[in-house]
């Protein structure tokens, strides 16, 4: 049964008493226990009961700020943890691209053409569009999301993520199109700036608005 907007808001209340700071953390406690009691509630009657109950088990003894805590710090663990494996891979892609640079600056010099260069641009290209910008732009959205400093509406916040992540990819593969000299770049560069367009409002907007919030 779906939860109407008073008995979110009593959830909300009832999390907020328990002193819960991190708008993301509150934010997902709420979310969970408001999807606990839509998969236990028959009746709309019944709701204290079943939210007393679902309330109980999801603290297991604890307090809620202590289970918060407790979340938050496994949180941040595996939070450093991801970013360490992905500045590693980083740092890896990045020697590669510029290894790649110097290596096509040396067979341009020379006029010879290394018969590796093309797998390792096709390897790097490949990080960037499938790993690197994906990665970067999922965090930028979680990190605006947990922080709570998006300036826009959710579903706003969201266009100019998907929007921003699209624009970028299209700007890496057509500049590696152009270099490969292969068909498609200059349509690539042309979805780009159609991309764009939609992009830099919203952003401009975005940063507008959380400036004028502070």
């Amino acid at each position: 049964m779906t939860l109407s907007e008073a008995q979110i808001s009593y959830v909300r209340d009832q999390v907020e008493k328990e002193g819960i700071d991190d708008p993301g953390l509150k934010n997902d406690l709420i979310d969970h226990i408001c999807c606990a009691i839509e998969a236990n509630l028959v009746r709309p009657a019944d709701f204290e009961a079943v939210f007393n109950k679902v309330f109980t088990d999801f603290c297991s003894g604890q307090s809620l700020k202590e289970l918060g805590a407790e979340i938050h710090n496994i949180s941040n663990y595996t939070h450093t943890l991801m970013k360490k494996i992905a500045l590693s891979l980083v740092f890896g892609f990045s020697i590669l691209f510029f290894l790649f640079m110097l290596l096509n600056g040396i067979g341009l010099a020379n006029q010879y053409n290394w018969p590796f260069m093309e797998g390792i641009a096709f390897f790097n290209q490949y990080g960037l569009c499938l790993f690197l910008l994906p990665l970067y732009w999922f965090h930028q959205y979680r990190l605006a999301y947990k922080t709570g400093l998006a300036g826009l509406s959710t579903n706003f916040t969201r266009l100019m993520y998907i929007l921003g992540f699209l624009c970028s990819e299209a700007v890496a593969n057509a500049v590696f199109f152009k270099l490969m000299q292969m068909p498609g770049g200059n349509q690539l560069f042309m979805i780009a700036a159609i991309l764009g367009i939609g992009y830099a409002p919203l952003y401009v907007y975005n940063q507008f608005r959380m400036e004028m919030g502070k």
